[in-house]
């Protein structure tokens, strides 16, 4: 329905349900997730089954380690590293960072760029206790 009306469509998905998703914009599994829908150990390898399979973009969030994204236009892998900061929490942090890239897509941001505001964002929340939100001035003010 989405695709008919021309709207962007994100998913953050799980590897048992990944054939309702393909053909969505932009995927966003985590790096364990990646590894188990492909079945490749090698980040590349897997980055690039992933575009194949669903002919999306491709974020993979990496815990402390940044995210890693793939772009299926441009077959390239950008590495957004992670900052070393104290995590006390990590609940929400993939909710946190699908919601972020949907917002700078959304404002016209590109994928890489919207990608770095959700490394930013992530770090922020996994920063507090339980599943946590982040303010718009806590993004201002880490950027």
């Amino acid at each position: 329905e989405a695709k008919s009306k021309r709207k962007m469509t994100l998913a953050d998905l799980r590897p048992q349900n990944k054939e309702m998703f393909v053909g969505v914009d932009l995927i966003k599994p985590n790096l364990k997730e990646g590894k188990e829908m492909t079945g490749h150990e090698d980040i590349e390898k897997v980055g690039k089954a992933l575009i194949r399979y669903f002919n999306a973009d491709v974020m993979l969030t990496r815990g402390g380690d940044g995210i890693s994204v793939f772009m299926r236009e441009e077959k390239l892998h950008h590495y957004i590293s992670g900052k070393k900061i104290k995590v006390f929490d990590v609940s929400g942090a993939g909710d946190t960072a699908i919601a972020v890239v949907a917002l700078g897509l959304a404002s016209r941001l590109d994928v890489y760029s919207s990608a770095v505001l959700a490394n930013i964002a992530s770090s922020i929340v996994v920063q507090k206790p339980g599943t946590a939100t982040l303010s718009l001035e806590e993004l201002i003010s880490a950027l």
